[in-house]
């Protein structure tokens, strides 16, 4: 299933995603349970002390510390699964020590992508917050939004970039800065059909999510969980459930994309050496 043979429709990427998502979810859900334990790491601390689950706004170290673990810990299982996947997909199999062993020793390279990636991505709703509260004239106001307005045009741009360092800087040898831009390059041309397989897949993930809560919510009355606690303490216990299987399947469709644009850009380079060579 990795890489493909050809290069992919869309439909097809998608389809591909599914099939290493099917195929590699038993060895995953226990890492996609881990990371979503530990990105609720902080909440689960601050409801031990008998705090509110305040994250962003606490200025308890411990807090904030257990925060920073937690997103450490997930961006690692994150990768570790995204070898998993591409070693099922390829019909091979390693040990968990092995994954586990590359995981780490790729983890500055990872953290460094995903660090750039978040500032990237927080650009635009910085400045939107900035731009709000300020009291600039009108005419510095407008001139402000459309800065903000072609900032987020530029960022939008750089995220399918930005995902493809991420499987590069896993899968691959590169450092951080070498990943991004290896990533950029390789979303370059090809920026259209990858933005529309991530859109379509979070529609179809959204869709899913949605399908299944309204499912438990209506099973838990006929198991005779009517009360209005039993529901609220069950309905965080089903999100957190349903992201430890949807992350597995966003790092699949990660590798089924990443497979793909490999796949395009080698045909591209090789009729570039093949006009070459008939040139000469």
């Amino acid at each position: 299933m990795y890489p493909p043979d050809g290069p992919q429709s869309i439909g097809q990427v998608l389809d591909s995603g599914f099939r290493i998502f099917r195929n590699s979810l038993v060895r995953c859900l226990l890492f996609g349970a881990l990371a979503m334990i530990a990105g609720q790491l902080p909440n689960i601390y601050s409801l031990l002390a008998g705090k509110t689950p305040a994250v962003i706004y606490s200025r308890d170290p411990i807090t904030l510390a257990l925060a920073v673990i937690g997103s450490v810990l997930t961006v690692y299982l994150s990768g570790v699964m995204l070898i998993r996947q591409r070693e099922i997909a390829k019909g091979r199999r390693e040990s968990t020590r092995v994954e586990l062993a590359q995981g780490l020793r790729r983890l500055p390279s990872l953290l460094g992508v995903a660090l750039v990636s978040v500032v990237t991505l927080g650009l635009v709703p910085g400045a939107a917050f900035l731009l709000a509260g300020s009291s600039l004239p009108e005419p510095l106001y407008v001139s402000a939004l459309v800065g903000v307005s072609v900032l987020g045009g530029a960022v939008l741009w750089l995220v399918p970039g930005l995902s493809m360092a991420v499987a590069i800087a896993v899968l691959g040898e590169a450092g951080p800065l070498v990943s991004l831009r290896q990533g950029i390059s390789l979303a370059t041309g090809n920026w259209w059909r990858t933005m529309l397989t991530f859109v379509v897949w979070a529609i179809l993930l959204a869709v899913f999510n949605l399908v299944v809560v309204v499912l438990i919510l209506m099973a838990l009355p006929l198991l005779g969980a009517t009360d209005i606690a039993t529901l609220s303490a069950g309905t965080p216990v089903v999100l957190v459930a349903l992201r430890a299987v949807g992350l597995p399947f966003m790092v699949a469709i990660l590798l089924a994309v990443y497979g793909d644009l490999l796949v395009r850009k080698q045909g591209v380079d090789l009729q570039r050496r093949v006009a070459s060579m008939v040139q000469a």
